[in-house]
């Protein structure tokens, strides 16, 4: 049952990620959301390339499960059994979506390309990077990529904060 709600609240969390854009229009709540998906991408990678609701969700399945160590089997493919093809479908055309959301956020509120362009392309680059890993836990290569995703988006954070603190426009 747990589950259950677990794989509810992770979808219903993806589709407002994904068009929060087209839900709302320019509001102080989108540097909130901005930022809530910094957040969310900066959580992988201390993760191993999982999100939290994944990782519990594994957890109560097999509570010998350790974080990271089994990243394309996630709830969905669990919950959906014997539409994996499907699933990997949607969430494609999902994350096509969700980048065109934040593209749009960015540039209403009128953020510089400098700051959203690496910012797109490190997501997109962390996404699909897990893919191209075996053996996600015992793999040095794997983690000196996601390490160097880590440190390029704490960086990117704090200048982030640094111009927006100090009002510096770029």
């Amino acid at each position: 049952m747990l589950n259950a709600m677990l794989t509810i609240a992770h979808i219903c969390i993806m589709l407002f990620i994904a068009t929060y854009a087209f839900l709302f229009k320019r509001n102080r709540f989108d540097y909130l959301f901005l930022v809530m998906n910094y957040l969310i991408l900066l959580h992988w990678t201390f993760l191993n390339g999982e999100c939290v609701i994944s990782y519990a969700f594994k957890k109560l399945e097999d509570p010998q499960y350790t974080v990271g160590s089994n990243l394309h089997n996630d709830e969905f493919k669990t919950t959906f059994k014997g539409y994996e093809k499907t699933v990997q479908i949607i969430i494609l055309i999902h994350n096509l979506i969700f980048m065109l959301n934040l593209y749009l956020v960015f540039k209403r509120n009128r953020i510089s390309p400098a700051i959203y362009i690496p910012f797109l392309l490190l997501f997109e680059i962390y996404f699909y990077g897990l893919y191209l890993f075996d053996n996600h836990c015992d793999n040095p290569q794997y983690f000196m990529f996601q390490d160097v995703i880590k440190y390029l988006l704490i960086g990117g954070g704090v200048v982030c904060s640094w111009l927006w603190f100090s009002k510096t426009r770029i």
